[in-house]
This record gives C-alpha cells, structure tokens and sequence, in this order.
C-alpha cells in the first residue's frame, strides 16, 4: 500500500488538506449554478400514466411552439414495453399507442422510434425496425391514424420498412421507405437490408410517391436524408450514380435537383459526394461536400458549404488552419442555420497530438469561433486546476442566432482527464455563459446529467434530465424566458 510520501505531488497535498480541514474547518466545494427559477419538471420515472402503465424511463420526446409535448415511455415490470403519449400544454397526459390499447394490436412495442413533431403539434413515430415488421402512425394528439404498415397494401401499398420520418408544419408527411425489391445481407456481424428506396409526401391518407430522377434501387433504408424548415420545404439528400442529383429541394411536393454527382464547381473541385445537414427558414442550406481536387477521382478535400439563392460560398476545408498554434482542420460537419441564413459547423482538427472540437458560425464573410475542447472556462477546479471544455455533446441553434450547447467540463491531470461537471451553456451576442450544471438541486434531488430533447420556435427548451441517479430520467422544461434572455 503506498504511504502518504509515495504517493503524487497533487494526492499528497490533496490528503494534507483534508487532515487540516478535518481539524480548523475548511470552505465547501464550489456550489454548482441554482436550477433557473422557471425550470419545470413535468414527468419522471414512477408517474403512472395508465393504471398498467408506470414509467420506467423517459426514451424520447418533441415538443411543439405551444409547448404540447410527445414523447416515448418504457413501463416498469418484467414485460418492458414502449409507449407514446401526448402531453397537453395545460398538462394533461394522452395515451396514443400504449401495451393493451386497441391499435397495438400484437405490434412489437419495445421497439418504438423515429418520433418526430412538427411545430403545429402534429408527430409520427414508427413501430418495429426490421424488413416486414415495421408501421407508420400519424397523430395530432387526439387522433391517431395508420399511415403504413407491412401486413396490409393499404394505405400504402408495398410498404416494407421505414428510412427518414418527418412532419411539416400543418401535418404534411415527408417519409421515406423501402419496398420491393428487398434484399437481407447476414453474413457480416450487422445485419444488412437493402430495398428500392421511394421519397413520400402527402397529409394523412394521401401520400403519395415523389418523382426523383436517380435510381433508387439496392439501397440501404435510411440512405435518404431530410432536413425541414418552418416553410414546408425540405432539403433531400439521394444516394447518387453517374450523374444523378446528390442535393436538392422538395417544395410541396416537387423535386428539384441542385447539386450533382461529378459536378465541376469553380474554385472547390469535382463533387464526389454531398449531404444536406440542416436547412434554414429563408431556404438556406447547410451542406458537407467531399472534392477531388486532383483528377484522380478520389475525394481528397472536405468542405461545409452554404446554399443560398441558388450560388454557393464556402465556409471552411480540410487543410484550413485553425487559430490555436496553426493546426489544420482534418474534419468537417455543418449542424445548423438560422434565420439569416448564419450557418453554424463542427471543425475537428489535431492539437497537442489529440483530436479537438471546434464550434464555428459562418455569416457568408467571417468565421467566428464560438467554443472548442480544452478552451479554458468555468474558473478553477477544488484544487486549483484551471477548468477547460473537455467534451461537446450536443448544439442545437434558435433562429436568432442564440446557440445552446452540453459539454462536459474539467482539467487534465498527467495527461487523463478528470470531469467535474455537465453544462448547459448559452452563447448569445458572442457571451458564453451557463444555464444549468449538474449537482445543482432541484426539486429535492440532485441533477446528474441531461440532454437536449427539443428546442421549439418559440425558445422553450426541453431536456431529458436525470435526477439523484443516471437511471432516473425526467423532462425537465426551461421556458423560453430563462433560454433567451440574459
């Protein structure tokens, strides 16, 4: 066993200290930030939403401008299923699909996903996962409706799985969906199903095929990506041959392609792949782009790129230089715009030999840094060490710009890092600043950790939060006046 002389410099220091406080008294611990006065928390495990029904965790939720809120529930008990449920803005609690009710029918209901809310309240979520044992549901939260499933042609004829599910705002379908032909790939150690891919989009009981001119045949479900601003338009990312459109804009159920497989752009390259990331209000898109800038048709550059009024400009590329020690970019990807049309990206570079984040806006001119690992914040640690980011978890951009971040902090001690907390912070008007940490009280337990489940139009944030324990989850509602306002 080592003796107090053995041990490192800090430890022994840090045992004296506790000796002396032990005997003269000594100041806490730096007490985390308080709980923002209009926290809520509006559900946790053990509430009983049926009398069958008592929540074992909280998996998934979306919540909509009015603050109304769907969400995805395990019960507790040796049967561990799933349950959607809609949460009134006044605080009321509807079963939509739970174990027993009618439309569950003998539905696999531990495996509930793909929820997805539009602004107006509307969602839809899928049940089962697998080739042949997947259905669509559509609800506004009084009334729920099939949309497809595999045991039937109808309503959707040659429905078989589920890739991309979205909601527009007023309940327009966005979707898309595997059908026939489909293959099953076992032989690896993932489970490999490729159909004929089809792009839909319609209200509830009239959705309808949309006309894309790539082919779509041998593709993995979820090879089509969609991204939706609050103008019912969506930016559709395609698996691409020849040719064919990688890039481009459904609007009302039209297909228009902007961005093409092999395209020669002035000044960046040959396009050798594309996909769009995030899609703004005014109809700006987002978009991570790989080049071949040399004529051997390989990528060799990566690029965030801005689409905006039909041209193109340039954020950032791989080789860029970052301001700390002049180390290169060695990745690339866009997460959002706002309003104006900003466009917000992750560049990861190499520094001191470790790969690091950087958070990056882009306004068409200026890249401005916003936060990155190892950038110092937080003032100091118990003992004195300069506490730094060491982890971004997740960001997620209001439309004026204002941008919420979870990252872990803390320091690094002999080359291992040391966590001392989960923050929520807030970068507005370029001041960072925290919202919520964790080991704050609330309530009369204490916060562990949290994420970010939505972000709604109106600036009202909802987490899923996990209180006393990390097996203990909440949701946790921080209005739009403690997100928004200094």
């Amino acid at each position: 066993m080592k003796t107090l002389h053995t041990l490192p410099a800090q430890a022994r220091w840090y045992l004296i200290g506790l000796a002396l406080c032990g005997a003269v008294g000594c100041g806490s611990e730096k007490k985390p930030q308080p709980v923002p006065d209009g926290a809520q928390v509006l559900l946790t495990d053990g509430d009983r939403l049926l009398p069958n029904f008592e929540i074992l965790s909280i998996e998934s939720a979306n919540m909509a401008a009015d603050r109304s809120i769907s969400f995805i529930a395990s019960r507790t008990g040796t049967d561990t299923l799933n349950g959607v449920f809609f949460r009134t803005p006044t605080g009321q609690i509807r079963s939509i699909l739970a174990p027993g009710s009618a439309l569950a029918g003998d539905l696999p209901l531990t495996r509930i996903r793909k929820l997805n809310m539009a602004q107006s309240g509307q969602f839809a979520f899928s049940v089962g996962d697998q080739l042949d044992d997947n259905t669509i549901f559509y609800s506004d939260g009084t009334r729920t409706s099939l949309i497809a499933t595999t045991e039937s042609e109808e309503p959707l004829p040659d429905f078989r799985i589920v890739g991309e599910l979205r909601v527009e705002e007023g309940g327009v379908l966005a979707f898309s969906d595997g059908s026939n032909p489909c293959s099953v790939d076992t032989s690896g150690a993932v489970q490999r199903t490729r159909c004929r891919l089809r792009l839909q989009y319609g209200p509830p009981g009239d959705v309808t095929e949309v006309a894309v001119p790539n082919d779509l045949d041998g593709q993995n479900p979820t090879a089509i990506i969609l991204q939706l601003n609050e103008r019912n338009q969506a930016a559709v990312g395609l698996p691409a041959r020849g040719e064919e459109p990688y890039v481009g804009i459904l609007d009302q159920g039209i297909f228009t392609g902007i961005l093409f497989r092999r395209e020669t752009l002035p000044e960046y390259g040959v396009l050798t792949n594309a996909k769009p990331r995030a899609m703004g209000k005014d109809g700006t898109i987002a978009i991570d782009g790989d080049f071949d800038t040399d004529g051997d048709s390989d990528r060799d550059v990566e690029r965030v790129l801005r689409y905006r009024s039909g041209g193109l400009d340039l954020a950032a590329s791989t080789g860029d230089e970052v301001p700390f020690g002049q180390k290169e970019i060695i990745d690339l990807n866009a997460v959002a715009v706002d309003d104006i049309g900003r466009m917000y990206y992750i560049a990861e570079f190499l520094g001191g030999g470790e790969e690091r984040d950087l958070l990056r806006v882009w306004d068409g001119t200026t890249n401005t840094d916003i936060i990155w690992q190892r950038k110092r914040y937080g003032g100091e640690a118990e003992m004195g060490q300069e506490l730094e980011i060491t982890e971004i978890f997740q960001t997620r951009v209001y439309g004026d710009g204002t941008v919420l971040m979870v990252v872990s902090l803390g320091f690094y001690e002999e080359g291992t890092r040391r966590i001392t907390s989960r923050q929520l912070l807030r970068w507005k008007d370029g001041k960072l600043d925290t919202l919520l940490e964790s080991k704050a009280t609330i309530g009369d337990g204490t916060l562990v950790g949290f994420q970010i489940a939505d972000l709604n139009s109106s600036g009202d944030l909802l987490l899923i939060a996990e209180i006393n324990v990390r097996a203990n989850r909440a949701l946790l509602l921080l209005p739009r006046e403690d997100v928004l306002l200094p």
